[in-house]
C-alpha cells in the first residue's frame, strides 16, 4: 500500500469535517486519529470474533447432540464438528497476530511517552489500549487453543500484568486533578510532537491484513491515480 498517498487523502477527508462538537479537527492530531482509527478496528475485531465463536459452540453443542440421537450419518456430522474445530482455531490464531500488534503500540506509547501520565490524552489512549488487549488475552486464555505450557503461561502472565497496569492507571487518573499541567488545544505540545514524530514509526509497526487498509475496512483499491481518497 502507498501510505504517503492514502494518508494525504485521509486526512484531507477528515480535515474537511468537524467533530462532535462542530470545531475543525486540528491537523496535528492526524497520529491520534490514526491511533484511535486501529484501536476502534481491533475492538470490532474483538466483537466479531467472540460472536463467531459464540455461534460455533452453539453449533457444535447442536450437531454433538444429533450426533449421539441418530447414528445415521454419523461420519458426515464428524466431519462437521472436526470444520467448527479448525474454523476456531483459525479465528484465534489471527486474534494472536492482532495481539501482537496491539503489544508492539503498546512498547512505542510506553517508550515514547514515558513521564507523561499527567497528560489525560495519552492516559486515555493507554487505558483503552489495556482493556483492549486484556480481552483478547482473556478470550485466547478460556478458549483452550493449543500451544506449548510456556506459552500458556506466558498470556497468563501478560494477563494478570496489564490487568495490574490498568488498575494503577486508574489511580493515577484520580490523582490528574490535583497535579500541574498545562494543555494547549486538544493535546498538548510535547505530545503533538512526539506524536507527529512518531506517526511513521506507527505505521511501521502496524502490520494490514490483505485485502484491509489501515483501519481495518476494505481497501479501495488502486487507480491510476494511486489509493482512492477515503471519504
Amino acid at each position: 500500500m502507498d501510505y504517503e498517498e492514502f494518508f494525504k487523502g485521509f486526512y484531507r477527508s477528515k480535515l474537511d469535517r468537524r467533530n462532535e462538537k462542530g470545531t475543525p479537527i486540528d491537523p496535528n492530531t492526524k497520529g491520534l486519529v490514526f491511533l484511535e482509527g486501529r484501536l476502534s478496528f481491533y475492538e470490532r475485531v474483538l466483537e466479531e470474533n467472540k460472536e463467531s465463536l459464540e455461534e460455533n459452540k452453539e453449533s457444535f453443542m447442536n450437531i454433538s447432540k444429533g450426533l449421539s440421537d441418530d447414528k445415521s450419518g454419523g461420519k458426515n456430522k464428524s466431519k462437521q464438528l472436526d470444520d467448527i474445530v479448525q474454523q476456531d482455531e483459525t479465528i484465534l490464531r489471527k486474534m494472536l497476530y492482532f495481539l501482537k500488534d496491539i503489544k508492539d503500540i503498546e512498547n512505542y506509547f510506553n517508550k515514547k511517552f514515558c513521564g507523561l501520565l499527567d497528560n489525560e490524552i495519552y492516559l486515555n489512549i493507554l487505558k483503552r489500549l489495556l482493556r483492549i488487549k486484556i480481552s483478547y488475552l482473556k478470550l485466547i486464555i478460556d478458549s483452550g487453543l493449543s500451544m506449548s505450557i510456556d506459552e500458556f503461561n506466558n498470556l497468563k502472565d501478560e494477563y494478570y500484568n496489564s490487568i495490574e497496569a490498568l488498575s494503577f492507571l486508574k489511580k493515577e487518573e484520580k490523582n490528574i486533578g490535583a497535579r500541574v499541567y498545562s494543555v494547549v488545544g486538544l493535546i498538548n505540545k510535547s505530545m503533538r510532537e512526539l506524536m507527529l514524530q512518531g506517526e511513521e514509526e506507527l505505521k511501521d509497526i502496524i502490520r494490514v491484513e490483505e485485502g484491509m487498509n489501515v483501519y481495518g475496512e476494505e481497501r479501495i483499491g488502486k487507480t491510476k491515480e494511486g489509493i482512492k481518497r477515503l471519504d
